[in-house]
């Protein structure tokens, strides 16, 4: 497992670098993944749609398998991996031309993310006491700026084409990937426990899947940044719009993790998560309110941005807190990742289904009702949902 060395943010400087050159890579990358498959490989919509299908159905699905290898191998050995999978799968992607190797592409790119976003996690939080807190605010705070620079940065590339854009992220993981193996202030110590030992430990821990069902309502809310938002601003800005909304999302959360750092430090993980769920659907219950325009629209995704920017770190500090006793912490987010999944996936057909059918305010309200409901289970479960203490 991972035992720091320096616990000062100082000496986190590759590690967080790692962070940064991961979350640009993507964020520059994903925009125009599509834009590549239609406007320059050619594809109908429904082969491009299902290269697309194929990328994020491996991204949400491999994680379950994913979170025991790094107590297995190592977490930083496998970051490695997931970072140079990305970075071929992104090169293929802008390389290759027939659609079974664009779907072997997109499988890889998918393959690298899961890899990655399951184990960072694992990795920082594989610490004690308020060298966590401190590591997953830095974490989390690094990955807000690399979601800003990551559009910009594919906005200016994408003038010499959606191919180039592609491979310079695909060049970033890599850089990404040769940083992490300079780390040595570091040391990542692989356990061997027996084969599924981690994830059983996991599906016998209740109180932590109860906790994970019940954060599939956060990620409905959270799924709408980039579903139901940017449909909303398309309707009345046009498509340039829908772009602005990532990057007001992203800044928001940049700047409201210093603005909320008393809060952060001061309140539990629980309480974190459920003061987050009411802001984002306060957001939600807002959008109806007043007519449709874009300050409005993006008025109200500051809002969400604001609660989740409590519920990402926190989230993270609860994981710590339940695989404190067993030390599995790649299972426990390889699990999590499902809440993800299937959160995400019902957000998606709510957001398309009722935007696409003129069905705004009724969305929003639903939205709303989500969060609250969210928030109140995660109170009047709240000593149930406790981590246990070993």
């Amino acid at each position: 497992m991972v035992r720091a060395r320096e616990n000062e943010p100082a000496g986190w400087t590759p590690l967080l670098s790692v962070v940064l050159l991961m979350t640009v890579g993507t964020f520059m990358a994903q925009p125009f993944i599509m834009v590549t498959l239609a406007d320059v490989k050619h594809l109908s919509s429904v082969q491009a749609g299902s290269v697309m299908a194929t990328l994020l159905i491996v991204q949400q699905a491999a994680p379950l398998l994913v979170g025991g290898l790094g107590e297995r191998f190592g977490y930083r050995r496998l970051i490695m991996l997931g970072l140079l999978l990305r970075a071929l799968g992104y090169g293929s992607l802008a390389l290759t031309g027939s659609l079974p190797a664009l779907l072997a592409a997109a499988a890889l790119a998918g393959l690298g993310g899961a890899f990655y976003h399951t184990l960072i996690g694992a990795f920082f939080i594989d610490r004690p006491g308020e060298a966590r807190r401190v590591a997953v605010t830095w974490l989390n705070q690094l990955a807000n700026l690399g979601a800003i620079l990551g559009p910009l940065l594919g906005s200016l590339l994408i003038q010499r084409g959606s191919t180039c854009v592609l491979l310079v992220a695909a060049a970033i993981l890599i850089l990404g990937a040769i940083l992490l193996a300079s780390v040595t202030n570091f040391a990542d110590q692989a356990e061997r426990p027996p084969r599924r030992q981690g994830l059983l430990i996991v599906l016998r821990d209740h109180r932590f899947l109860a906790f994970s069902l019940i954060m599939t309502s956060f990620w409905i809310l959270f799924t709408q940044l980039s579903v139901a938002f940017p449909l909303a601003a398309t309707a009345v800005g046009g498509q340039a719009a829908a772009g602005y909304v990532w990057l007001v999302n992203g800044g928001s959360c940049f700047v409201a993790m210093f603005a909320l750092r008393s809060i952060f430090k001061s309140l539990r993980p629980g309480a974190l998560i459920r003061l987050g769920l009411l802001v984002m659907a306060s957001g939600m219950a807002l959008m109806p309110l007043l007519p449709a325009g874009l300050f409005w629209t993006f008025s109200c995704v500051v809002v969400c941005a604001i609660g989740e920017t409590m519920i990402l770190p926190a989230v993270d500090l609860a994981l710590g807190d339940y695989s404190d006793s067993s030390g599995q912490r790649g299972s426990y987010y390889g699990v999590y990742e499902l809440s993800f999944a299937l959160g995400g996936g019902i957000g998606s057909l709510l957001g398309s289904t009722f935007l696409l059918t003129g069905d705004g305010p009724e969305l929003w309200a639903i939205l709303a009702a989500i969060g609250l409901v969210g928030a109140l289970a995660l109170r009047v479960g709240d000593r149930r949902l406790s981590p246990a203490r070993a």
